[in-house]
């Protein structure tokens, strides 16, 4: 795998503010060889590419021909979304739209500034790495602001990779972040129709962008979390858990078939704070993991 600081000066920095060091990077390539179906031997690279305000890691297969860029999330998309000092950007994809597009909002296309300032501080790197990839499926995904992200990197490299390239979105409670220009640009870039959104109920961050006149592309998949679930979860990790979890947990958990995967941003935070008060750390945090939906199972 490579690293790639962007913007930091220091990868030590990036290590600091988000968390990733080598053993997280290994677990990461882990998780990525097995979405995709790969041995331990496969070909298959990794590449973490950091700024202080966005990190991605991008998996490339030469063997599934697909680029997975997965962008990292945060508890703070919604504080994020609303600062008053991010107004809206106008939007411009990488490559020039066709003068004769038939969106005819495409020269009004406005996005969060905050969300867009992210993607721009690591565009290139991960633009050089899919583009030197030259993959013929290419997915962005990422939760929270991680998936604003992707939104915007899918959009953005819209008609700047070949014409046998595909690009899917996945994302997972994640807010909209542009004005109808921008949905449209993003119905066009992205399979299918401006890519998949699950939303689990109850949560507030993918409809706080209503409040800005931002809409949402692509189809939705809502998805419950029974209260079982949530009470399971909370006491599997009892001791690196924020007050007021039941408030936050529609956000960071979802229910897939039998199983409950947890988006876990804040253990880790829970954990510093404990460490610093002298107690013991709790077990380390679940950055994505599965469990049964019942104690019993």
């Amino acid at each position: 795998g490579s690293w790639a600081s962007v913007g930091a000066g220091e990868e030590e920095g990036v290590d600091d503010d988000w968390g990733i060091d080598q053993e997280a990077f290994e677990r990461i390539e882990i998780i990525m060889r097995r979405s995709l179906g790969l041995s331990d031997t496969a070909p298959f690279a990794v590449h973490l590419i950091a700024s202080p305000i966005a990190v991605a890691v991008v998996g490339v297969s030469p063997s599934r021909n697909a680029t997975v860029c997965s962008f990292r999330g945060t508890k703070d998309a919604v504080d994020v979304l609303t600062d008053i000092k991010f107004l809206s950007k106008t939007f411009e994809p990488r490559a020039p739209l066709h003068p004769h597009t038939s969106n005819p909002h495409a020269d009004d296309a406005k996005v969060h500034g905050g969300f867009l300032a992210a993607w721009l501080s690591i565009a290139d790197e991960v633009c050089r790495v899919v583009d030197g990839a030259r993959s013929r499926h290419v997915l962005m995904t990422g939760h929270s602001m991680g998936g604003a992200v992707a939104q915007l990197a899918s959009a953005y490299l819209l008609g700047s990779l070949p014409e046998t390239t595909s690009t899917h979105l996945v994302t997972v409670g994640a807010p909209a972040i542009g004005n109808v220009g921008f949905k449209r640009i993003l119905e066009s870039a992205a399979v299918p129709r401006g890519g998949l959104r699950f939303t689990g109920h109850g949560d507030v961050v993918p409809r706080v962008g209503g409040v800005l006149a931002y809409e949402h592309a692509g189809a939705e998949v809502r998805m419950e979390i029974s209260d079982s679930s949530v009470a399971f979860f909370k006491r599997l990790n009892a001791r690196g858990l924020v007050p007021g979890f039941s408030a936050i947990a529609p956000h960071v958990l979802y229910k897939i078939g039998g199983l409950v995967y947890a988006f876990w941003l804040f253990q880790g935070a829970a954990a510093a704070s404990k460490a610093e008060e002298g107690e013991p750390s709790p077990r380390p945090p679940l950055a994505l993991g599965g469990f049964g939906d019942t104690p019993a199972s």
